[in-house]
């Protein structure tokens, strides 16, 4: 069995047939006691206009492809190009050459995800464009080229990289994922009363004066399909999700601006295309506990108990998810 398979204490969720993906799901996530439908009682809410059409007939459950990593990419922006692997120069473009690579650290940095991938074969990276706020010196270049800095946010490992431009990227994120695999690999045996915190790895003399490792202390990030330019309905419905569970968050004292990354708060970002658009709104969600929990077909009437039932307790209604994993966190 592979390393993943070692680490999870779950069993596989690729296993079995439609009928019960309950079950399947069950055997990973703690399912919630309430329904999707209850959240339609929830008063106060805003709603889409009619003018969004969500495909409510076909299946949901692993509708999405498996993947393992998702990078975030500070932009400052909700909205991209068509492909925001195009734009020449962009951290997007670098990013997705390093996964069509021989020889990834994508591959590296995968030694703990997909649940229905218990071989560890999936290495798949989603690169995301996304609202998180980049350095100062991001607005002072002109156009996108290899010298521009960014801040990216590495998950399920809420690990962040500061000040890191798409010509040192592939350098840095080898030094990183070399250091998140040697972790598991080290102790993927022992229990976490016996493993020490983790701590993130010395970056090379030329690259550390200023380029900073950082950990994420949040309880969580919420991530909205926000690009209007790929299907106008993720452009509509992230606008209003954003505003209404930054509402909902304040009122649990969990909500966190952008740039503020107070320990056990949640932020919520914009992202560029996820995929399966029909779908909207598409909201993935990661658990510093080590879930990644993909929902979709989410309105804002589904917030309160999203906040209530899946960020604060870690459940999920089987009739929304997409796809997901539970990985074993980094213990930090």
């Amino acid at each position: 069995m592979g390393l993943l398979g070692k680490l999870s204490s779950s069993l596989s969720l690729a296993l079995g047939t439609k009928s019960d993906v309950a079950t399947q799901i069950a055997k990973t996530f703690e399912i919630s006691e309430c329904k999707p439908e209850d959240c339609e009682s929830c008063e106060g809410t805003a709603a889409f206009p009619s003018s969004v059409s969500v495909d409510m007939e076909s299946e949901l459950w692993q509708s999405t492809k498996p993947w393992a990593l998702q990078m975030l990419i500070s932009t400052g922006k909700s909205d991209w190009i068509h492909s925001i692997a195009d734009e020449k120069g962009s951290m997007a473009q670098a990013l997705e050459k390093s996964q069509n690579s021989k020889e990834p650290w994508v591959g590296k940095a995968a030694v703990n995800g997909d649940l229905a991938d218990p071989e560890n074969k999936v290495k798949r990276l989603i690169i995301s464009n996304s609202s998180m706020a980049p350095p100062e010196a991001f607005f002072e270049h002109n156009g996108n080229d290899s010298t521009k800095p960014y801040n990216l946010m590495l998950l399920p490992y809420f690990i962040g990289v500061e000040n890191v431009s798409p010509g040192e990227v592939d350098q840095v994120m080898e030094v990183v994922t070399k250091s998140v695999a040697d972790r598991y690999q080290r102790f993927e045996d022992k229990p976490s009363s016996q493993t020490p915190k983790y701590s993130l790895p010395a970056l090379p003399a030329s690259l550390s004066s200023k380029i900073k490792l950082t950990h994420i202390p949040n309880r969580a990030i919420v991530l909205l399909c926000s690009h209007r330019t790929r299907d106008k309905r993720c452009g509509t419905t992230a606008t209003i999700l954003k505003k209404e569970f930054l509402s909902q968050l304040r009122d649990h004292e969990l909500d966190r601006d952008v740039d503020d990354l107070t320990p056990g708060g949640v932020n919520v970002f914009t992202v560029s295309h996820l995929g399966g658009h029909k779908f909207s709104a598409n909201v993935i969600i990661y658990l510093n506990t080590g879930e990644a929990i993909w929902l979709a077909r989410i309105t804002p009437a589904h917030v309160k108990n999203i906040i209530e039932e899946v960020i604060i307790k870690g459940r999920v209604w089987p009739e929304l998810l997409r796809g997901g994993f539970k990985s074993k966190a980094l213990d930090w």
